[in-house]
């Protein structure tokens, strides 16, 4: 039988067409499949769409699926057990399946037109010798797609430029405006670098704060590397003078660590020195409360609505709506709870606490406990664990080694119920 994958731009699309197929489809019959939905319904919830159309030879391969559920699925397409899979652009990342058919539904990645690299990237998902001799790549328009037709002709047969490194490359997508804010930001003492201003798009304004970052750590270790080299027109021997004095003092310098600037390093060390700790159990619990004031002082602490401002950050009618959601999740975690048993809490919440639901990323509304919503919540759940295990725990413990043996005790804890061990 010959097997599909099915590219969309977003999360949303891949789900919704992989839903839409599957209702024309009956249930496979196959123990293997039957097994997998099984163990999805049972570490992470019953009616979890992916639970449902697996049976069917049908899954969506996303980003914030858990690795373990990721892996299985991979397997189960190796094996010919599921026949079609929609994917987002994290299938970009060099997985290579037995497909046989490529379908292309759009040309962008996000909200950038996809370049020659990820298009032939993307086509290059089919016809692997290991697997079969060629494949075959359809490029579909809907009825109310507004890109013509031979966009994709052009894009296929778009040459391939020459390729840079991302070190290289990287200074290269600064602007000089953007350059000349970094260097009068370094001069002032001023690390923080916010956005220039509300036009500048979240992408560009992380690669101008980690360029940033790295230029400060260069400066003051006396380094020559390609992104200080693409300042040499604003940076004189007395500019970079001026930089070392100002970040002298032990606790204006730079971080190591790229994503985290000198103040994100020095606020924690002052409030730990402070007396600020880890929230404590109590009756064998971490109360609600108490966790909401620990996340409220660290967004304080790490200027969260500055540089996570669309997550751990993101004010939402004067309050940190994100963060209190996050707060419920992560005390779960924090008490050893399952991934299954933290979906059950969560549907719990809202159901309480029905006002201001994300639906998307724009939109707010009430919740509603029907199976739609349901999975809008489970898909933000997993996301938030992603955003959880990789952002916020990366830095909310430092400065002491007790806190950071807390703070590699949660990630690991993280990290594992991610992995779901009793589905490995």
């Amino acid at each position: 039988m010959r097997q599909t994958i099915a590219y969309f731009n977003g999360k949303t699309k891949a789900v919704e067409a992989a839903r839409d197929l599957a209702e024309h489809l009956e249930e496979l019959e196959d123990p293997e499949l039957t097994t997998l939905s099984k163990d999805i319904a049972n570490e992470v919830h019953g009616d979890y769409y992916l639970a449902r159309i697996i049976k069917k030879g049908i899954a969506y391969h996303i980003g914030y699926l858990p690795a373990a559920i990721r892996m299985r699925i991979e397997d189960m397409f190796r094996k010919g057990k599921i026949t079609t899979m929609f994917c987002t652009s994290t299938f970009l990342e060099g997985v290579n399946l037995p497909a046989d058919n490529l379908f292309i539904t759009d040309n962008r990645i996000f909200r950038s037109q996809m370049n020659p690299v990820d298009f032939r990237n993307l086509i290059g998902r089919v016809g692997w010798v290991e697997y079969n001799l060629y494949g075959n790549v359809i490029f579909v328009l809907s009825e109310d797609d507004k890109l013509p037709e031979t966009k994709y002709v052009e894009t296929f047969q778009e040459p391939v430029p020459e390729q840079t490194l991302s070190i290289d490359a990287g200074p290269k997508t600064l602007t000089n405006p953007e350059r000349k804010y970094i260097v009068k930001a370094l001069k002032e003492g001023n690390i923080e670098l916010v956005k220039r201003n509300d036009q500048q798009s979240e992408e560009s304004y992380i690669m101008m704060r980690k360029l940033g970052l790295i230029l400060l750590q260069d400066i003051m270790n006396d380094n020559n590397s390609l992104v200080r080299q693409s300042f040499p027109d604003l940076i004189s021997k007395d500019d970079a003078a001026l930089i070392k004095e100002k970040f002298k003092d032990s606790f204006a310098l730079p971080d190591d660590d790229i994503n985290i600037s000198a103040d994100q390093t020095r606020n924690p060390i002052i409030a730990i020195r402070q007396g600020l700790e880890y929230p404590k159990m109590k009756d064998d619990k971490f109360r609600y409360d108490d966790v909401i004031v620990f996340l409220e002082r660290l967004c304080t602490i790490f200027k969260w609505e500055e540089y996570e401002y669309s997550t751990l950050g993101k004010v939402t009618k004067g309050q940190h709506m994100k963060l209190r959601w996050y707060a419920v999740i992560l005390i779960q975690w924090m008490s050893g709870q399952g991934l299954s048993n933290i979906l059950k809490q969560d549907i719990w919440h809202h159901v309480h606490y029905p006002d201001n639901f994300w639906i998307n990323k724009t939109k707010t509304t009430v919740y509603k406990d029907n199976i739609e919503f349901r999975n809008i919540l489970f898909a933000d759940t997993l996301e938030v664990i992603d955003n959880l295990s990789f952002s916020a725990c990366r830095i909310i413990f430092c400065g002491s080694p007790t806190n950071t043996r807390k703070f590699v005790e949660l990630r690991s804890s993280i990290i594992t119920g991610m992995n779901m061990s009793s589905m490995e």
